[in-house]
């Protein structure tokens, strides 16, 4: 059995599972991208383009949380403003503006907001419909979920202006309306 030492793991690996038969010294220089003479290369080195396109998905990620959160900012702001009898009916909706907004613009709302260029207005329809072929990666699902959220907040905005008016039936049909057509057209 390995003493206490050996067991620790060395870049998540434990010392008796060293792949190579590396020492954990070794395998730590590979990670940093220690520089070793005479061979010309720096081993573990990874790309900066690799790492530039990394930190711009993450980044474009906690924007785009930060923007999904406002939908619960907008829901506890209607919450307070309407009556206690209406505060579910309002929850309801604004959980409802993101699940219809989502189904809404992954079938249409995209395909017209960034399409190819039909006429000069819209995007077509049919070439990113469902995020399908050449649609499908993960550049064009990230744009997807960034221009979601925001198509989503703009729909849950509408609603504090009118809450406890529409029929909760209208207010969806209101909603898939904004997020297919209204919101990808006129951004």
């Amino acid at each position: 059995m390995p003493g206490y030492r050996e067991r620790l793991p060395v870049l998540g690996v434990p010392a008796y599972a060293r792949p190579n038969g590396q020492t954990g010294r070794e395998r730590q220089e590979a990670a940093q991208g220690v520089h070793h003479p005479g061979t010309g290369e720096v081993q573990g080195a990874v790309p900066a383009a690799e790492v530039q396109t990394n930190l711009n998905i993450v980044w474009t990620l906690v924007a785009a949380f930060l923007v999904f959160f406002m939908q619960a900012g907008f829901a506890l702001v209607e919450a307070g403003m309407v009556r206690v009898k209406n505060v579910a009916n309002v929850l309801m909706k604004n959980f409802m503006d993101f699940v219809m907004g989502t189904v809404v613009f992954l079938v249409i709302g995209y395909s017209l907001f960034m399409g190819t260029d039909a006429g000069g207005i819209v995007g077509d329809p049919t070439t990113a419909f469902l995020l399908l072929g050449d649609a499908y990666d993960v550049s064009t699902m990230l744009s997807w979920f960034f221009m979601l959220v925001f198509a989503a907040t703009a729909v849950t905005i509408v609603s504090g202006a009118i809450a406890e008016r529409p029929k909760f039936k209208t207010y969806l049909l209101y909603s898939a309306a904004v997020t297919a057509f209204i919101y990808p057209i006129y951004a």
